[in-house]
């Protein structure tokens, strides 16, 4: 039943994502976001190949001394040669650049947002399996998981943040032709990745404390910290990964992403069953049976940690090509290995320093955002058990509906960034137009599943009545919510591909911390008692407030005046 239901799960988000995918036109893939930059005052240089002035000559103006090895190409059978039979372009069209920039169009091809849409749901979905398979363990489970998977989930995203900046760089360095400049940066974000999972790892390591200084109930408080002590052993893998994912993604090289992702939730649904509930497999062939035993809350967060591990090893598997041609292994292993003060390494601390420097910008808002949930979900458990619970279902519903604005808002961030470094300002502004058109139409088709089968869906997740209702009444809050919500996301991946990081950022700081905790705290622990539902509704005051405004910087982007970052 279980396994059904996350079944059902992901087919609700492929269902809620239809409207945005036919919109889609085919076309060719184009490099991800083109936010180009000069470096120390140093003289632009042009890529090779390219002897036309003006802003298509704008590339990165440091080139790192490390030259690319020639790459041969040939054919295997294998998962990987599987993997990149799959790519939308077919195996042969995934080089990593040429003597010439990438074709660069307004909109992403069919391919590109089925890949980033898988992606981002695989990557979300390890967290929502586990709550939603605990959840039948019993609400006070279901509950901790929400809080220690939110708390994880900030953890993980603020300091992938941190090394987001190899997004911009590898696919600039990417559109210029310069493999040594991708596989040089992808060095430099191991670097920074390494170092950020041992401070996220420590991070995991006070939850507890944390949790009882904000008030938790104790029992509440264990549980959920006891969770978030074992996730800190997966810290390591998904910053690794998600480095891995930004190096790959930035030279249009998706496939194998999408084949691990998948593989590794594969497997933490699997493992979520037997370390859930515990598995009795009897005798066979003349072989003893046992029985494992079933670990409730503690059994989810340790499959959790195995999955992310696997998919770590599964992108170096399928992406086994274009990694080795970057020293992605061999990068790991100094990280890993080499004394940390060696003056063998000091280039790669100035260049890892470098990263976090240009993507703390991002990881700040991601904080922010995803803190202002942490919050909720620690104002959640202050109002009861079975409003924690409710407001869990809630939680995954809206992490579930936010794959669509978000896997939107990335094709919107790279389709304006590429126009805007090619110099075709009237293409960024209808690139930014585009997507804030299908954006509309996701969020539209995320409230009318919400309102007309929220009711059934809430079932898949608990059952307790009292949990079920809880969540059900807030339904119709959090589908107004999502739409808002939707929208700003959509509006500021438009603004990030122009390089207004701190719109952004502003909006989110008056939007969730401003205005909606605030609100929230007090309809839901002041006099008008309104629980879980006073939450939502002090956050969707909060998104509603901010949503013009960012919708309005990105409906107006593009023209003349937008110049590549420098």
């Amino acid at each position: 039943h279980r396994l059904a239901c996350g079944a059902r799960l992901v087919a609700l988000g492929a269902t809620m994502s239809a409207a945005r995918i036919a919109l889609a036109p085919t076309g060719a893939m184009g490099a991800p976001r083109g936010m180009d930059r000069r470096g120390g005052g140093s003289a632009p240089r042009r890529a090779s190949g390219d002897s036309s002035s003006g802003a298509n000559a704008w590339v990165l103006g440091q080139r790192p001394s490390v030259v690319a090895r020639p790459t041969h190409s040939h054919r295997a059978v294998s998962p990987r040669a599987i993997a990149a039979s799959l790519a939308p372009d077919g195996p042969d069209k995934q080089s990593d650049g040429g003597a010439g920039r990438p074709e660069v169009s307004e909109s992403g091809s069919v391919g590109e947002v089925l890949a980033v849409f898988t992606v981002e749901l695989g990557l979300m979905a390890m967290g929502i399996v586990d709550t939603l398979m605990v959840g039948h363990v019993g609400e006070a489970a279901l509950a901790a998981a929400s809080l220690g998977g939110i708390t994880t989930w900030l953890v993980i995203i603020t300091t992938s943040g941190f090394v987001g900046s190899l997004d911009p760089l590898t696919s600039q360095a990417h559109g210029a032709g310069d493999a040594g400049a991708v596989a040089t940066y992808l060095r430099h974000g191991v670097r920074a990745a390494t170092f950020l999972s041992l401070l996220g790892g420590a991070v995991m390591q006070t939850a507890h404390p944390i949790f009882v200084a904000l008030g938790q109930p104790a029992a509440h408080a264990a549980a959920a910290s006891q969770y978030c002590h074992t996730e800190a052993w997966g810290i390591l893998p998904i910053l690794l990964f998600q480095t891995f994912r930004l190096s790959l993604a930035g030279t249009n090289k998706f496939a194998a992403l999408v084949a691990a992702v998948t593989a590794a939730n594969v497997v933490n649904v699997t493992l979520n069953k037997i370390f859930i509930d515990g598995v009795t497999v009897g005798s066979f062939a003349g072989l003893p049976g046992f029985q494992i035993q079933g670990y409730g809350l503690v059994g989810a967060a340790w499959s959790t940690v195995f999955s992310r591990w696997t998919l770590f090893f599964l992108i170096l598997w399928f992406a086994a090509k274009p990694l080795a041609e970057r020293k992605a292994l061999q990068s790991v292993k100094l990280a890993l290995t080499v004394n940390p003060f060696s003056k063998r390494i000091r280039e790669d601390w100035v260049g890892a320093l470098d990263v976090l420097r240009r993507g703390a910008a991002i990881g700040a808002q991601m904080f922010v955002e995803f803190g202002a949930f942490a919050a909720m979900s620690l104002m959640a458990g202050r109002c009861g058990v079975v409003h924690a619970a409710g407001h869990a279902i809630i939680q995954c519903l809206t992490d579930v509906s936010y794959i669509i604005p978000l896997g939107v808002g990335a094709m919107g961030s790279i389709k304006v960034g590429q126009n805007v470094g090619a110099g075709k300002g009237d293409s960024a502004r209808t690139a930014a137009r585009l997507a804030m058109c299908r954006g509309a139409v996701g969020v539209a088709v995320n409230a009318f599943v919400f309102l007309v089968f929220g009711d059934k869906i809430c079932w898949w997740f608990t059952n307790e009545k009292t949990v079920h209702d809880c969540a059900v009444a807030a339904l119709p809050v959090v589908a107004l919510y999502q739409a808002a919500d939707g929208l700003r996301v959509v509006g500021a991946g438009c603004l990030r591909g122009v390089g207004r990081l701190g719109a952004a950022l502003v909006s989110d700081v008056i939007g969730f911390w401003v205005l909606g905790i605030p609100i929230g705290a007090y309809l839901a622990l002041g006099p008008p008692n309104q629980g879980m539902l006073g939450l939502w509704r002090g956050f969707c005051f909060g998104m509603l407030a901010v949503m013009t405004p960012i919708v309005l910087k990105a409906w107006g982007v593009g023209g003349a005046d937008e110049k590549p970052l420098v």
